[in-house]
């Protein structure tokens, strides 16, 4: 089995820095620093813009949890 809706709303919650209930471009550029080092990527400025452009739906600046788990499980 995959991940289920709490997994998901746990990696979310962690990533939500700020606890508002969203995660923006700084808080997921950490992620993506994160994920760097733990898995010897290299992803840049660019790769960030991508994955938000592809999550922010309506394009607030933001990811909503409906948002990322769109995305979440279509991975």
């Amino acid at each position: 089995g995959g991940a289920s809706n709490a997994d998901v709303e746990a990696i979310f919650a962690g990533v939500d820095a700020s606890g508002d209930g969203y995660i923006s471009q700084d808080e997921a550029r950490t992620l993506f620093l994160r994920l760097n080092s733990r898995l010897g990527r290299n992803y840049g400025e660019d790769d960030i813009k991508a994955f938000f452009g592809r999550l922010d739906h309506n394009n607030d600046g933001r990811l909503s949890l409906a948002e990322f788990k769109s995305a979440f499980f279509r991975l």
